[in-house]
């Protein structure tokens, strides 16, 4: 358990019955490291004071994909470390839905004098479990990828994701089936292992990766001529 950057006793495990405000490592987990983002400290008594009360929140999120703030009523549910960086689960009432937040994408939080609503565990784990890391969702699909004989010495004892399925082939390739909502960070991940690495299916994700690598060669070319 990571050490609390706040003096409050937030306690582990829930239940349906008798929900407990829940402060935890992520379950899902993946031998790279990612970069440290700076957050506020104020937020996260915040968010941390209304799990414990079991109050409602007021947030102010910034969306990184499209560059937009947006406000928006939430019941938080527990907050996530996840590759050293924190992330609130909560039940937005705005979408009506389980949504997981950035903690450092928090630009405003305040508590409302509202009980907050229940999520069972069980549910939040369905939707923001199922998929690859973070980027969560219930729609679920699977990617399967083959890895050199080389870089398999690596990436062989790694976990992806706790339901990865992994063989090996005769050649020594090392194949890894895993299940994925969002295709955001798994294509991060995917990147870190070009050129000993491919993506055998969907072939949705194969273009995805494709259309990812020209873009970056074609920002490198327009470099080399700007200069």
């Amino acid at each position: 358990m990571p050490a609390l950057p706040f003096p409050y006793p937030l306690q582990q495990g829930a239940s349906h019955d008798n929900p407990t405000p829940q402060l935890r490592p992520a379950s899902r987990s993946v031998a790279w490291h990612a970069a440290k983002r700076r957050m506020d400290l104020r937020y996260f008594e915040v968010l941390a004071s209304a799990l414990l009360n079991r109050k409602r929140l007021l947030l102010r999120h910034f969306n990184r994909k499209s560059g937009d703030e947006s406000e928006r009523e939430v019941s938080p549910q527990r907050l996530v470390y996840y590759r050293d960086n924190w992330y609130l689960d909560a039940w937005c009432h705005l979408r009506k839905d389980i949504r997981s937040f950035a903690v450092d994408a928090i630009r405003h939080a305040s508590i409302v004098d509202k009980k907050a609503k229940s999520v069972p565990a069980r549910e939040l784990d369905a939707v923001l479990g199922a998929g690859y890391g973070i980027f969560g969702g219930s729609k679920v699909q699977w990617a399967t990828l083959r890895f050199t004989p080389e870089r398999a010495r690596w990436v062989a004892a790694e976990e992806w994701h706790p339901q990865q399925k992994t063989s090996f082939e005769a050649d020594g390739s090392y194949v890894m089936e895993i299940p994925y909502s969002a295709d955001t960070e798994l294509l991060m991940d995917i990147l870190r292992h070009v050129p000993e690495v491919q993506v055998v299916k969907p072939e949705a994700l194969r273009k995805r990766l494709m259309a990812t690598l020209e873009a970056g060669l074609a920002t490198i070319r327009n470099s080399d001529n700007s200069g």
